[in-house]
């Protein structure tokens, strides 16, 4: 594979120029550039660019040729800058060893000025400008992380290291106190010698980008810690023609040329309006083909690409907000799951449907109107009046998409809000599990006469409390949790093989406890980017536990917990607040995890329309008379359609997650067509809306419900302590709602304690009284929800698990707080299914359950049972076959 195939799509909706007319400002911002596409020659009116910027992964020189020498004309009188990865070199013919140089870069119009004496022998320091230049302008400034060379043979003995690209100038100066003799020569050609170099081992397949074995890297001798330029020169010299005359001199800050190891970037060039326009464009493109990509291949090199920019913005000493902003996206690439996660939203499908219907709309006009540009610019000339012209339309309806987009952008912050304020009652909940197992932990230990069962006990509590600091690490910032991991493993590997589930336990929360420091870091950087440090040193966070992990992560804690022996008091309220602990746990920090997804996808958002203000706000402020860069402005148009691009496929996955649940409808979790062009998302979008309504057609007409569930064995004395009583309705549960049912929806729910002798058993069950005589129950579900489609199950993750307060009075039997929503809360949220893991508790804080006793509980061991009344909404299979129907 070549860089040219591996990359050739990535810069999908560049505009492409047949004639350009140049402007002072050139600015190359490509993930591949080939260094002869900036050749010129032959071009007229070079001599009107100022100011040559290149930003790209990799830049690539001509193959080492055989029997000519490639000259390249570059366009720049001020300062070219050149910033990439990766130099290739993409092929060297070992055969012909003395052939050693690829190319001159040659700069007809900008004068190299030596000053300043560094050697005994003569030589000083570089620097290259133009007659217009000011002191504080980079004249060459070439750089690259990595230089990499593909051998075409085996190492041949007198082989000679591949990188020797020259630079020639227009004119040279020399100042007074460099060697008299040099005062009226002029410079033939500067370059990096190759025996500063050495050869390091060759890549393999899975280091190279291209996946090749036949490339090698250049690297440093050890004993060169300041690399020379060599400088050719002569009274009259042509380009490229070597004269015997050679000195060695030392770049400037104005004067840098690629050499290995590289040093650190100028916080002159990184801060340059020029470069910061080309790294917002490149990291656009990280985060469309993260959206929307399925090669892993140039998933790989992306990343490496995004990697390296992280490594030289953070070489920055005091990042500006731009830079700021650029780390806080790069971070965030890095450090969260690159797979899209496909939430259940809070709100129907219809509060978004009439939103995306809109951006379509503003989309198709948009890709239409860009079409019309490309052809033009195909078929014409390019003038930068015509460019700023339409720059300024296109802002335009940047906008129109924008407004649509920022409502959508309010109904994510209400989900935010709405995860917060459940963080946050779940965190209450938390400190009261954990409170109360700190407080019984010693007793209970020392209950136990068995030494290896104590140390079991103890693992147990150990790896308790790691859950809790892991889980409570999003509101208190997570110091204790490292300490409180480790921990819990010192005690599970302790315990022996007693605890051997433990261990799973602790494994999981080993990366949960990354994942949290990643989630802290993203919502301090959100109050304020100069928290950025915070994100820098956060791991980077492994993926979300399976549902699978999950099951571990509860069933082991509580398999744990029935080890405990049975002189321990209150044996089944201790075992069940484990796994209330666990539960917890498991809703929490997936909880902070979508947080901090949201978080992130609204920040971002805002950050994007920021840029977007400032372009548009520029193009007002330009006239066509003091237009500098005409490529700005194609690069700006590039960033325009890419911003409108991302959001319909972000809408497009909003709405996969709403139809999919909502619909039953089985919608792609990923665009599977690369390139991906604005048209063809908003036709997804426009065809998938209309397939789904057909598909909950074809499934038929939904009607009422009314199931009952008895939740038995509940401990009375968990409930007066008002923590929760986990339990679980499997969707595979036909004994209580029928095979037959499909979309299985609540609406709401009554829950009441059974009456004496309710069940047909002989079993006792307890019942409550309050000082008010009325009772609040709490139905909390969790997040990770089922349902049916005819035989199939579809697994959903819910945006905010499902609550449902209810309370009735404990003489007559009357609500006093129902649970039936509003006909305007009906039409907006999303109903929740049944099938899930739910947590019910009498909440202690509850008004209504003052003075809450089970007077004939004389036991802790006593139990009490609850019925709760789900009435739903469902789709039911009718079997239309007659008795003697044959299939």
């Amino acid at each position: 594979m070549e860089y040219s195939s591996l990359y050739g799509d990535l810069n999908q909706v560049s505009l492409r120029f047949q004639n350009t007319e140049l402007s002072e400002v050139m600015v190359v911002h490509r993930m591949h550039v080939r260094l002869e596409e900036l050749d010129m020659t032959g071009v007229e009116g070079i001599e009107k660019v100022k100011r040559l910027y290149v930003l790209a992964d990799v830049v690539e020189l001509p193959p080492i040729a055989t029997t000519t020498f490639e000259y390249l004309r570059i366009p720049a009188t001020t300062s070219a800058i050149i910033l990439c990865r990766v130099l290739y070199i993409p092929q060297v013919d070992q055969r012909n060893p003395h052939l050693d140089a690829q190319c001159s870069l040659d700069f007809p119009f900008m004068r190299l000025h030596v000053v300043g004496s560094a050697h005994p022998n003569g030589g000083g320091v570089m620097q290259a400008f133009s007659s217009d230049a000011t002191a504080s302008d980079i004249g060459i400034y070439l750089h690259a992380d990595r230089f990499i060379y593909r051998q075409a043979t085996s190492p041949a003995s007198n082989f000679v290291l591949p990188l020797d690209v020259r630079l020639n100038f227009g004119s040279s100066t020399f100042s007074s106190d460099v060697r008299p003799d040099w005062q009226n020569l002029n410079v033939s050609n500067i370059s990096y010698g190759p025996q500063h170099l050495s050869r390091g081992t060759p890549l393999t397949s899975s280091e190279s980008d291209l996946q090749r074995t036949d490339e090698i890297e250049l690297l440093a001798l050890p004993d060169v810690w300041s690399p020379l330029l060599h400088v050719a020169f002569s009274p009259n010299a042509p380009p490229g023609n070597i004269p015997g005359t050679q000195g060695q001199f030392q770049p400037s800050s104005a004067c840098s040329f690629f050499h290995v190891p590289p040093p650190d970037v100028p916080a002159k060039v990184l801060t340059d309006p020029s470069i910061i326009l080309g790294i917002q464009m490149n990291m656009l493109i990280a985060e469309l083909v993260v959206a929307a990509h399925n090669s892993p291949q140039v998933m790989n090199a992306i990343t490496k690409h995004v990697l390296w920019l992280n490594k030289i913005l953070l070489q920055v000493a005091s990042p500006n907000d731009d830079i700021l902003a650029l780390l806080f996206r790069i971070q965030a690439f890095m450090k969260m799951a690159k797979e899209p996660r496909f939430v259940v939203p809070r709100l129907q499908y219809h509060m978004y449907g009439s939103l995306i219907n809109r951006m379509v709309q503003v989309a198709q006009n948009y890709d239409q109107e860009f079409k019309q540009l490309k052809l033009f610019i195909a078929q014409n000339e390019i003038l930068g009046r015509y460019l700023l012209q339409q720059n300024r339309a296109f802002a335009e309806r940047e906008r129109e998409m924008s407004a649509f987009h920022s409502q959508v952008v309010s109904m994510r912050r209400s989900e935010l809000r709405s995860a917060i304020e459940s963080m946050d009652t779940l965190s209450l909940q938390m400190e009261a599990e954990s409170e109360a197992m700190n407080e019984a932990q010693e007793s209970m230990v020392e209950a136990i006469q068995e030494y290896e069962r104590r140390l079991l006990a103890r693992a147990l509590f150990s790896v308790i409390a790691a859950i809790a600091s892991v889980a409570l690490a999003f509101a208190t910032g997570g110091a204790t949790a490292p300490g409180a991991v480790a921990a819990a493993g010192g005690a599970v590997s302790a315990a022996g093989r007693l605890a051997e589930g433990l261990q799973r336990v602790v494994d999981i929360l080993q990366g949960l406890q990354a994942v949290m420091e990643v989630v802290v870091a993203i919502r301090d950087i959100v109050d304020s980017l100069q928290n950025m440090g915070q994100l820098v040193d956060a791991p980077e966070m492994p993926e979300m536990p399976t549902d699978a992990d999950w099951l571990i992560f509860v069933n082991e804690v509580e398999a744990v917990a029935e080890q405990i022996p049975t002189e321990v008091a209150e044996v089944p309220v201790w075992k069940a607040k484990c796994k209330n602990v666990a539960v917890l746990g498991q809703a929490m920090c997936t909880t902070a995890a979508y947080i901090s997804e949201l978080q992130y996808q609204i920040t971002v958002e805002e950050m994007l329309q920021a840029i977007a203000q400032r372009q548009a706000d520029r193009l007002v402020g330009i006239s066509a008379a003091d237009l500098s860069s005409y490529t700005e402005m194609a690069s700006q148009m590039d960033m325009r359609t890419t911003r409108i691009l991302l959001e319909l496929i972000k809408m497009l996955y909003i709405q996969n997650a709403a139809i999919k649940y909502e619909y039953l409808y089985p919608a792609n979790e990923r665009l599977d067509s690369w390139p991906v062009s604005m048209e063809t998302v908003w036709t997804i979008l426009l065809q998938q809306e209309s397939a789904a309504l057909l598909g909950l057609l074809d499934l038929g007409p939904s009607n009422d419900f009314t199931v009952t569930y008895a939740v038995k064995d509940i401990p009375t004395k968990l409930l007066v302590d008002g923590f929760d009583w986990n339990f679980e309705i499997a969707v595979e549960d036909f004994a209580i709602f029928p095979s037959g049912l499909s979309r299985v929806r609540i609406r709401y729910v009554e829950l009441k304690f059974d009456q004496q002798g309710a069940d047909s058993s002989n079993i006792v069950i307890h019942q409550p009284s309050t000082n008010t005589g009325l009772v609040y129950l709490l139905l909390q579900g969790s997040r990770f929800i089922h349902d049916r489609k005819r035989e199939e199950v579809m697994d959903y993750e819910a945006s905010i698990g499902a609550v449902y307060a209810y309370a009735y009075d404990l003489n007559t039997g009357a609500t006093t707080l129902p649970n039936i929503p509003s006909q305007d809360q009906a039409n907006t949220f999303m109903q929740m299914t049944p099938f899930n893991g739910w947590r019910l508790r009498l909440s202690a804080s509850a008004m209504e359950n003052q003075g809450l006793v089970f007077p004939t509980a004389t036991s802790p061991d006593n139990t009490t049972q609850i019925t709760i009344t789900f009435y739903v909404t469902a789709i039911r299979r009718i079997d239309h076959r007659q008795e003697g129907d044959v299939e």
